[in-house]
């Protein structure tokens, strides 16, 4: 046998080696092809194992971080009564209602935004649904619904002042605040149909100072100092509500008692005299 090396020749070997150089031209790429998608597959599962990964381990610390912050609230609120001198008795509803979205899954530190999405409310004897900013803009939003009952009431100022009382305590209640005072083991405007004037005055300006300090733990400092906020807006509200009555507070206790109908209910209020004794709530 003897090579040919013919124009003839060299034709008719390109011609039948053609399929054999095309499968050998089509083979590199396919194998090249097959190891990328193979290295994308290794790749998505890592990224996959990497995201399971992320997800348990914030879901780790979110998990720490809310038994932390709790117990930081709760050491908070320890040093407030000391400070306060009251007793917060629902510590773990209070945090619950503030920081509404800290589930143990989910955690943010301030409770800035956590909204109260289509809140039902009581508003003029009706029931509507509010948007709320946060629990303090809701807290603000019903206390001064609640101030907005002074001037409807008539009538001499203590029995104003005892009704005011009544619906602030409503309104304290709904906000989910629940603390009584350490000297008189009773909540702020719980008067049970006898009043004292100073009382009032004492009551009020804790409720501000618990507000206040709750305020202080609970809302981040540049948020509190947006005055455009809605749960500023609505705050500015409350104390405009308020200034109706502020200002008939008294500056020292006065020692009152209820005068009592033949059915035994109150009409009225007298000052009772330095030389009588009063008997305690």
């Amino acid at each position: 046998m003897t090579a040919c090396w013919t124009s003839g020749c060299i034709n008719d070997a390109v011609n039948r080696l053609k399929v054999p150089i095309a499968i050998t031209a089509i083979i590199f790429p396919a194998v090249a092809l097959i190891a990328s998608s193979h290295r994308s597959a290794q790749t998505a599962a890592q990224i996959e194992r990497t995201d399971k990964q992320i997800a348990v381990t914030e879901a780790k610390n979110a998990f720490e971080n809310n038994i932390k912050h709790r117990e930081l609230f709760f050491s908070y609120l320890e040093e407030q009564e000391k400070v306060l001198g009251v007793r917060f008795t629902e510590k773990q509803s209070l945090y619950e209602v503030i920081f509404r979205e800290n589930d143990f899954i989910r955690f943010t530190y301030y409770a800035d935004e956590m909204a109260l999405n289509k809140e039902l409310v009581l508003m003029n004897d009706e029931k509507e649904f509010y948007d709320f900013q946060n629990h303090f803009h809701y807290i603000y939003f019903t206390l001064s619904n609640c101030s907005k009952c002074w001037n409807r009431f008539t009538g001499c100022e203590n029995m104003k002042f005892f009704y005011l009382a009544q619906s602030l305590y409503t309104g304290w209640i709904l906000s989910g605040i629940s603390i009584i005072e350490l000297k008189s083991g009773r909540s702020i405007f719980d008067y049970n149909c006898c009043y004292v004037t100073g009382r009032f005055q004492n009551h009020f300006y804790l409720m501000l100072s618990v507000l206040d300090a709750l305020e202080k733990f609970c809302l981040s400092e540049s948020f509190r100092g947006k005055q455009d906020s809605l749960y500023r807006i609505e705050e500015a509200k409350f104390i405009e509500e308020s200034s109706n009555f502020s200002q008939c507070l008294y500056t020292e206790k006065r020692r009152v008692r209820p005068i009592l109908d033949e059915n035994g209910v109150a009409s009225g209020y007298e000052e009772v005299p330095e030389s009588e004794d009063l008997t305690p709530f």
